[in-house]
């Protein structure tokens, strides 16, 4: 991308809407940044991945707590809150961000139902149940004996290669990060699974709302790396 571009506010700046891509291939991202207020910009290069069908797979979809093994759902209490599942010793986590997510066909290596994924919070397991803060959608109806359920959480919102979260020094600075693959959990070096296309740009002085900074790039650049062979 010719020239450069200044960011002085805190917001998303998207510099390719939809771009399809190949999980299957490599890709890389390369520019030079600085800052050049008066305090250091605070900055991230994102990627927002989606599925064939044009929605966003969020992080809450990926972020699966393997620790904490998956679940067999058996029955469902009249008030669709409590789940009971087979019996089994580990305990989950109780804290806020936990979310309930459900493998309908017992698939645990794609991912979960996504209808309702971000507002099904637990609010405890033990061994033989799973109470949820609110009912269980009607919408959604296990396979008892055959359902699966398995604890996610919220992280990152997008995947951020090459510029995460740095301080950029008032110097120019190169950034550069190779993305290739898919993977669940958190990973700023693949796509999240079942991507076809992407948009991508950078949040620009994060959290940094009414301070004085502002960050340059330019020779941005991300495109497939082609492969010889001799």
């Amino acid at each position: 991308m010719a020239g450069s571009m200044c960011f002085n506010t805190c917001v998303q700046h998207t510099l390719v809407e939809r771009m399809e891509i190949d999980v299957n291939s490599a890709y890389m991202v390369s520019f030079d940044a600085r800052s050049i207020g008066k305090e250091l910009s605070k900055g991230y290069f994102f990627i927002d991945c989606f599925d064939t069908n044009g929605y966003s797979i969020q992080s809450v979809e990926v972020n699966r707590k393997l620790q904490f093994p998956a679940v067999k759902i058996i029955g469902i209490s009249e008030d669709r809150k409590v789940l009971s599942i087979e019996e089994e010793t580990t305990d989950w986590d109780d804290i806020a961000q936990n979310r309930l997510a459900l493998y309908l066909d017992g698939d645990v290596e794609k991912l979960p139902l996504r209808d309702g994924l971000a507002a099904r919070i637990i609010v405890n397991k033990s061994s033989t149940e799973i109470t949820l803060q609110n009912p269980l959608s009607s919408s959604i109806n296990p396979f008892f004996g055959i359902t699966k359920a398995r604890l996610h959480a919220h992280s990152s919102s997008f995947v951020y290669p090459a510029l995460s979260g740095h301080l950029i020094p008032s110097e120019w600075t190169h950034y550069e990060s190779r993305i290739e693959g898919e993977a669940f959990a958190i990973n700023n070096f693949k796509f999240r699974p079942g991507t076809v296309s992407v948009r991508i740009g950078f949040l620009a002085n994060h959290g940094q709302k009414g301070k004085e900074v502002e960050m340059v790039v330019k020779n941005f650049t991300f495109s497939l790396i082609k492969y010889s062979f001799n």
